[in-house]
């Protein structure tokens, strides 16, 4: 293969990445909504702000004052904004962390591949992962979950129907939330689909190439950002704003949906890092034992220099043998359980009127 054939392939690739930051979903949703040419302005995230709360409030306020259905859901009058503004939020975050993976997975990512077919295949992927057909399933589900939860869950726990206004709503509530989540789910696919391709290792020590730190870092930087949101909806939506019943139908399957997604993509990206590791180190090892077994075939063991080799070749293998595949190590695990403990301490944070009685 040409050298100048894969830096070529690099750059289209690269290219095409960088210009689906223009064609996701959520880009086009906010241009629609704030202006393309408000773009990195204050306006274009204000218009955003004001428009989705129009656009998803909009049915409560309306059908809700129409039908005289504002009563049956007092309980909501602050839960229920609250939940939706964090909504938005999580929406807002989710677009602006994939757009910064978009233009850091060329230069970390692409620029380390070495295969040209493998760097096409890779650029189809991030394009078809990103589209609106592969994210419809993921987000239909997460919308019946979430209408499950808040018209059905919210109607048995008050023996009342929350009304048509809310629930329609909660549907468009539902449609934003699961957007954001896809992103969550989009990066933890990413991470297990590096697997898959090969890079420029280090050939002594794959654990220590460039490019194992370069996924560990772009996995790594969104879920500290998604830890920080976390903790933020948990401290809110457990303080003595929700009501009660709200608390145990959003807050408890939230706080186990934020876990089980934490410790998921912390699992799949260490093991994406070994398999990408141990692949290279068998490698190595064949490479090693076919030298070797030249030496048998057509050398005099008897001689020095040859037997010297040999050694030497035996003496790299083991070492290659013996060199760490996974990157499980203290760093990595304190690094985890910090992003588990922001989710606890915003919880805890929301109820420390209890904790601090309990402490008493």
């Amino acid at each position: 293969m040409e050298y100048g054939e894969l830096e070529e392939k690099r750059r289209i690739i690269s290219g095409e990445i960088l210009d689906l930051q223009e064609t996701i979903v959520s880009t086009r949703i906010l241009d629609g909504l704030g202006g393309p040419h408000n773009r990195g302005r204050k306006r274009y995230w204000i218009r955003n702000v004001i428009f989705l709360n129009l656009i998803v409030l909009g049915p409560w306020l309306l059908i809700g004052a129409i039908l005289h259905e504002f009563e049956r859901t007092r309980y909501l009058w602050i839960s229920a904004p609250l939940t939706h503004e964090f909504v938005i939020a999580g929406f807002i975050l989710a677009h602006v962390e994939i757009r910064r993976m978009l233009r850091d997975i060329p230069a970390l990512i692409v620029d380390k591949l070495i295969d040209v077919c493998e760097i096409s295949e890779f650029g189809n992927w991030l394009g078809k992962s990103l589209s609106i057909p592969s994210m419809i399933p993921f987000v239909a589900f997460i919308g019946l979950l979430w209408v499950g939860l808040g018209i059905a869950g919210e109607s048995m726990i008050h023996q009342e129907f929350v009304g048509w206004g809310l629930s329609v709503t909660l549907i468009l509530e539902g449609v934003l939330a699961g957007m954001a989540l896809y992103s969550v789910f989009w990066i933890s696919m990413l991470a297990y689909r590096l697997r898959k391709y090969r890079y420029e290792l280090n050939w002594f020590s794959p654990v220590s190439s460039e490019v194992l730190h370069n996924i560990t870092a772009l996995i790594k930087k969104r879920a500290y950002a998604f830890s920080l949101y976390f903790a933020a909806f948990m401290l809110t939506s457990s303080t003595s704003l929700v009501d009660r019943n709200s608390k145990l139908v959003f807050v408890l399957p939230a706080f186990i949906i934020i876990w089980t997604i934490m410790i998921t993509q912390y699992l799949i990206t260490r093991s994406t890092t070994a398999r990408i590791v141990d692949r290279e180190k068998w490698k190595t090892l064949i490479r090693l034992a076919e030298k070797i077994n030249q030496f048998d075939e057509s050398c005099d063991l008897s001689e020095k220099e040859t037997a010297e080799r040999l050694l030497r070749l035996g003496e790299i293998q083991r070492q290659v043998m013996a060199s760490k595949t996974s990157s499980y190590d203290l760093n990595s695990i304190s690094t985890l359980l910090g992003q588990l403990m922001l989710p606890i301490l915003g919880l805890l944070l929301g109820n420390l009127d209890k904790v601090s009685g309990l402490l008493h």
